[in-house]
């Protein structure tokens, strides 16, 4: 599925492009009414596909708590996946 991903965004590179194909196989919600596709997010902030910076106050309870990619919760996701598989 990343591949795919990689392959979609190289060819769309707009919110409003990537919206409309969403939107032809991915039933509608409530959080389509302002369609941003993020790329990346570090602590509060994210970026979307066009390069723009949000502050995000839209987040679950998660990532209000200790923001996106916390280092420490990365090592701890980490470490348990590993885990996981035998490592």
């Amino acid at each position: 599925m990343g591949w795919q991903k990689e392959v979609i965004m190289d060819q769309v590179a707009k919110n409003d492009e990537i919206h409309r194909l969403r939107s032809r196989f991915i039933p509608q919600g409530h959080t389509s009414l302002h369609p941003r596709y993020v790329v990346s997010a570090q602590g509060a902030v994210i970026r979307d596909v066009e390069g723009r910076e949000y502050i995000n106050f839209n987040a679950g309870i998660g990532v209000m708590n200790v923001g996106h990619r916390h280092p420490r919760v990365v090592a701890a996701i980490r470490a348990d996946g590993l885990k996981s598989l035998g490592r």
